[in-house]
């Protein structure tokens, strides 16, 4: 009546911790979705650092084309981020 539930991974049911235990599509899914998370630290990390360079050297007025040319890179940059942790949270469900 009480029996004891068998926890050991058989090989026919997937270790939702091991992603290469998946399917190869998702497993393709986890790494492309990395590989976009890297992109997105880079875009973001870029445009920071080309913010700190040109603290003081800032042409024109507020609103110029280098000062939105950094935010836009900053917000693709966060925006591929959360989409590459989404993506890899998605292939990585059993």
């Amino acid at each position: 009546m009480g029996g004891t539930h068998d926890r050991t991974f058989s090989s026919s049911s997937r270790d939702p911790l091991n992603p290469m235990s998946s399917s190869p599509e998702r497993n393709t899914a986890f790494y492309v979705s990395g590989a976009i998370s890297l992109v997105g630290l880079l875009l973001f990390f870029t445009a920071l650092v080309s913010a700190a360079m040109n603290f003081d050297n800032f042409d024109g007025p507020p609103g110029s084309s280098m000062m939105q040319a950094i935010g836009l890179r900053g917000f693709a940059g966060i925006m591929l981020i959360v989409a590459g942790g989404a993506i890899r949270a998605f292939s990585a469900r059993k």
